[in-house]
């Protein structure tokens, strides 16, 4: 029993350095273009190739312009988590090495038979912490797809009583938040808000960073340069009016709240504000500053 727990936080540990947010959606579509490629054979006909993992970073570090060694160090990052999502799909019994003609019917995948995890030892320990953390991953992403399933999980954390338990939560927002939708943005501010007083300190500090960090990515999204000429559709809800409603709950609290729940409330903006303006971009900085400025101001 001890070892299952412990065997579980090494997992949630585990679980950001894998599939984190941290790993740049950008970076994973160079190796997903560099592992397809279109070859002419001695007579000019045009073949599709498909290289390996391996083959396709190799392929990225040779044909890359300005590849320093910073770059190189990302881009073996993502090489690295990447392939240990390959050999997580391989231990499910599934062929990461497409062939040159794919076959009309797949061969069923066959996994790979399981060791007691009692009986394992050096790096297959590390490997199986991994493929805890992956399955983990895979499955919460899959909560994050599901608008009902996302809300379940915002209503899981709220009835959490042990602390501990709920910094988890709050740290599995943090972690995902870079995937949700606005809409998910939007309830995750709404719950963290209500964390802003709570009795621990920690999770206060954590969910005020959290929703600065929401706030100075809130609109940002990973899509493909628009034509010329060409402009996205007005937001409804922008980070800068996003902004100002979190101060408003935070400047203006409810007046049902006691003096102490008020106090608290206040000191998380130190939090919000450090994590927001170290998140967002140069030329926001200054729109996100002035907007506590005016604000603060109307309130004294």
């Amino acid at each position: 029993m001890i070892f299952f727990f412990f065997k579980q936080k090494t997992a949630y540990e585990i679980s950001a350095c894998l599939v984190g947010s941290e790993m740049c959606i950008r970076d994973r579509l160079i190796y997903a273009d560099f592992r397809v490629k279109s070859v002419r054979d001695e007579y000019g006909k045009e073949h599709v190739h498909f290289y390996t993992l391996d083959q396709s970073f190799q392929v990225i570090l040779d044909k890359l312009d300005n590849v320093d060694a910073a770059k190189e160090k990302r881009y073996r990052r993502v090489y690295n988590k990447l392939k240990d999502f390959e050999e997580y799909m391989i231990g499910l019994g599934v062929d990461t090495n497409l062939p040159e003609v794919p076959a009309r019917e797949p061969k069923a995948p066959v996994p790979a038979p399981k060791k007691d995890i009692a009986l394992l030892r050096g790096e297959h320990v590390v490997r199986e912490f991994k493929n805890l953390s992956i399955e983990h991953n895979t499955k919460l992403m899959n909560q994050f797809y599901s608008q009902d399933d996302f809300a379940g999980l915002l209503e899981a954390a709220r009835s959490e009583k042990q602390w501990k338990n709920l910094r988890t939560y709050v740290s599995i927002l943090g972690e995902y938040s870079t995937y949700m939708t606005e809409k998910q943005k939007l309830m995750t501010i709404r719950f963290l808000s209500e964390l802003l007083v709570h009795r621990e300190s920690d999770i206060r500090n954590q969910a005020g960073e959290i929703i600065g960090q929401i706030v100075a990515h809130f609109n940002d999204e990973y899509k493909k340069e628009l034509p010329e000429g060409v402009s996205p559709p007005p937001k409804e809800i922008t980070n800068l009016s996003l902004w100002r409603e979190v101060l408003q709950i935070i400047l203006s609290p409810d007046p049902r709240l006691t003096e102490q729940h008020k106090k608290w409330i206040e000191n998380s903006l130190k939090s919000i504000v450090s994590a927001l303006i170290s998140s967002c971009s140069k030329e926001r900085r200054k729109d996100f500053v002035d907007a506590l400025l005016i604000l603060s101001l109307i309130h004294i």
